[in-house]
């Protein structure tokens, strides 16, 4: 129905964007950066990479003045048909986040 629509003679559309989603990327220097790179150094046994991601709700903080870091599980292939997490990641990674807030707040 909308196809038809859509390619008849008379169709009109106008797309007017109202949302800008830049993506997020904390400076290097903010403390919630080193705290995460303590506590995943000792609970991982390594320091996570740092990237510019695309956009997620963490851009929404950053826009807000928050610093914000975002981390996950390793794996591969986020989004992709194949999409998977190493499960040993997951509860390790579930100890970094409550020990890096505490590590900020001091």
């Amino acid at each position: 129905m909308f196809d038809d629509a859509a390619n008849g003679p008379t169709f009109r559309a106008a797309l007017t964007p109202t949302l800008a989603a830049p993506p997020v990327k904390t400076a290097e220097d903010e403390p919630i950066i080193a705290a995460l790179r303590r506590r995943a150094a000792r609970i991982l046994g390594q320091e996570p990479t740092t990237a510019e991601h695309g956009w997620m709700d963490s851009a929404l903080l950053a826009a807000a003045g928050i610093p914000t870091v975002v981390i996950g599980p390793g794996g591969s292939s986020a989004h992709a048909l194949v999409d998977w997490v190493d499960l040993a990641h997951v509860g390790l990674g579930s100890d970094v986040y409550p020990t890096t807030a505490v590590g900020c707040c001091r």
